[in-house]
């Protein structure tokens, strides 16, 4: 079972505005005969790891600049579309994107996390 999405990077320039979608598949990552009821897609500055979702309230939250926004396009596929943001201290570097997703009730609900590295800001 993969938990985390594929290695990549998005790139966001100057006047990067509603781009996307791009889609994530949690396919890969959900438990057999179960679909995704919801999903919360949150981005942070720098690297975070998995083993930091722990801490993740210490982390430089960059969603309300960086996620213009999300929806479920299918029973595991996350659309999310960006913006630059226009905090400075948000420009010129990478940051995670965290999907925070919960399971369809028929099994009983759960939640799980899957981290994206890379989004640069350029």
């Amino acid at each position: 079972m993969k938990l985390e999405f594929e290695s990549g990077k998005i790139t966001l320039q100057a006047d990067a505005s509603d781009w996307g979608p791009f889609t994530f598949d949690l396919e890969d990552a959900m438990p057999s005969g179960r679909t995704v009821a919801s999903a919360v897609v949150k981005t942070y500055l720098g690297r975070v790891k998995p083993a930091d979702s722990d801490t993740l309230a210490t982390e430089t939250e960059t969603t309300s600049e960086l996620i213009n926004t999300n929806s479920m396009s299918s029973d595991y596929v996350v659309s999310v579309w960006f913006d630059r943001p226009t905090t400075a201290a948000y420009i010129n570097a990478k940051h995670t994107m965290v999907v925070t997703f919960t399971l369809d009730a028929s099994g009983g609900g759960g939640t799980h996390s899957a981290f994206f590295y890379t989004i640069e800001v350029i």
